[in-house]
């Protein structure tokens, strides 16, 4: 009996072995390919379907609520651990101060009452999220510009509002909004909002994935850009196709930097749009067009790498490799005529 039950405990130890390294084999062939190399062979097709869509420009906002689903949120897959709150901060002068943010043709008043807000003290302030939610455009991003300032000096969190604000002034048709701005630091509105959402891309993609099949060109062209940059390749055939006519000298300044790195981003998935689209490019597409191939075959690992590419696809003078080094932080953010 006591062989019997030794023989049927090695078999139980065996099959749950075998188990084991089925369930570690099965993961492997599960997760994403990390090589570039292989990655080039695989065509993607390119035809995506667009999110869900949702109001475009605000969402109507309970003057009381306060922001807790911020991109300082960790995220996991869909679910999201709230991180510490901020303390709600009251004052009369808030709500005076973000009154002035509207159209209200007194001069100068906006201004002040930006630089109050922005450097006003660490905490959320109901007003302002409220104000996201203004039909007053004017209202709506200024507002918006003093919470990115408030979020990127440490003060406040962005909040999903802010992100899908943001994603908005993306657009190329805020000229009155921009026009009204001109006196104050947050124009113009697309650059700033799309350096802001560089850094937040993953906790805004739903946004910024509506926003790639918009109606606005520039906006579609921010959000490709954007989502590539942060590896959200869900529609990266679409965002391909967004980005490959901009290698183009379409005298629009700075999207073909732009448009590189994005591409080049994709990796492997950018490929055949690549070699689709060669010979609708011009010499200036086309030579980005190899750069961002051959970077992807052979990217540089040295400084001598790097400085010999310095010939290849120049549109830049700030890099030697303008798909491989391309940041939106000392770039020129390119602006489309409405």
């Amino acid at each position: 009996m006591g062989g019997r039950e030794e023989l049927a405990e090695r078999r139980a130890l065996w099959t749950a072995v075998a188990v084991a390294f089925g369930l570690v084999v099965a993961m492997m062939l599960a997760a994403p390919a990390g090589d570039a190399h292989a990655a080039l062979q695989t065509a993607l097709p390119v035809g995506d379907a667009p999110p869900p869509q949702g109001a475009p420009e605000f969402v109507s906002v309970d003057p009381q609520a306060r922001p807790t689903d911020g991109p300082d949120d960790v995220a996991d897959g869909h679910a999201r651990v709230l991180a510490p709150t901020l303390p709600v901060l009251h004052d009369p002068r808030l709500r005076e101060w973000v009154d002035d943010l509207r159209d209200d043709d007194e001069r100068w008043n906006a201004t002040h009452a930006m630089r109050e807000l922005s450097n006003y003290a660490r905490g959320e302030i109901p007003e302002l999220e409220h104000a996201l939610g203004s039909h007053d455009p004017q209202l709506r991003h200024f507002a918006a510009g003093v919470l990115r300032n408030r979020v990127e000096a440490g003060l406040a969190r962005a909040s999903d509002r802010l992100l899908r604000v943001s994603v908005a002034a993306l657009r190329s048709d805020l000229d009155a909004v921009e026009r009204a701005a001109m006196a104050t630091w947050v124009y113009p509105l697309a650059p700033r909002a799309a350096r802001f959402l560089s850094e937040r891309a993953q906790a805004a993609h739903e946004w910024l994935e509506q926003g790639l099949f918009g109606a606005d060109p520039q906006q579609r062209f921010l959000c490709a850009y954007l989502l590539a940059q942060a590896g959200l390749h869900r529609h990266a055939g679409r965002i391909a196709y967004e980005l490959v006519d901009h290698l183009n000298d379409n005298r629009i300044r700075g999207d073909a930097a732009m448009a590189a790195h994005g591409l080049y981003r994709l990796g492997g998935q950018a490929v055949p749009v690549l070699l689709a689209s060669r010979r609708y490019l011009d010499r200036q597409g086309r030579e980005l067009a190899d750069l961002i191939r051959f970077d992807l075959q052979s990217p540089p690992r040295t400084k001598k790498d790097l400085y010999a590419r310095n010939g290849r696809a120049r549109v830049s003078p700030l890099y030697h490799d303008v798909a491989f080094e391309y940041d939106i932080q000392r770039s020129l953010v390119p602006r489309f005529k409405p």
